[in-house]
């Protein structure tokens, strides 16, 4: 006899068909419009030529670089991202999910605070969950005023410091972020950081 779990998700799953959400996956052959290999790289012949023709360190990285998966390749290539971006170092996260989540989770501590434009992408909100960071509030999109307002009351109360997150192109609306003033009202304020996802321009 089917048990309750399984006529709860059956349930569930009719209910989906009834209403057309009930999702099927499909291989086809069309034209990619929709995923995240914005420069086609997943399916380039030249790229997978190169990859072919190196040496490679094995299949994988047979788990974390903390623990076995530390290689030479990780930190040429670390290195050379740093240099590409002008920066003092770099580091290597699974994917840009894992990068904010990363970020937001770890560099808060308690009494700081993050404040975030409202359109910040879900892994930013995912990690800002995860903070030590009990002061975390949005400003409205792209509107400095807002943000002034956050900061002030803040700095009002506490002396932590204040971590600002935003997007340099929004993906949700396609919306450029005014990056020049925010950075000219962020660098007013000595212990406030400011964190831009970039995920979208540098993938073009």
């Amino acid at each position: 006899m089917p048990d309750k779990l399984s006529e709860q998700l059956e349930r569930i799953l009719n209910n989906r068909r009834e209403r057309h959400t009930l999702r099927k996956l499909k291989i086809n052959n069309l034209v990619d419009f929709s995923s995240n290999d914005y420069l086609g790289l997943a399916h380039s012949k030249e790229l997978n030529q190169t990859i072919q023709s190196h040496s490679l360190n094995g299949l994988g990285s047979t788990g974390s670089r903390l623990l076995s998966g530390h290689s030479q390749e990780s930190v040429e290539l670390e290195q050379f991202l740093a240099k590409f971006h002008k920066a003092p170092d770099a580091l290597l996260f699974n994917s840009g999910f894992d990068a904010n989540y990363g970020v937001f989770s770890c560099l808060p501590q308690p009494g700081d605070a993050i404040f975030y434009d409202e359109l910040i992408h879900a892994s930013v909100h995912a990690g800002m969950r995860a903070s030590q960071s009990k002061i975390i509030k949005p400003f409205i999109h792209n509107n400095i005023d807002s943000l002034l307002v956050l900061i002030n009351n803040y700095k009002n109360i506490h002396s932590g410091n204040i971590f600002i997150a935003v997007e340099s192109l929004y993906s949700m609306d396609g919306c450029w972020s005014n990056l020049k003033e925010i950075v000219e009202l962020v660098e007013k304020f000595e212990n406030a950081f400011l964190i831009i996802d970039e995920v979208i321009p540098n993938s073009y």
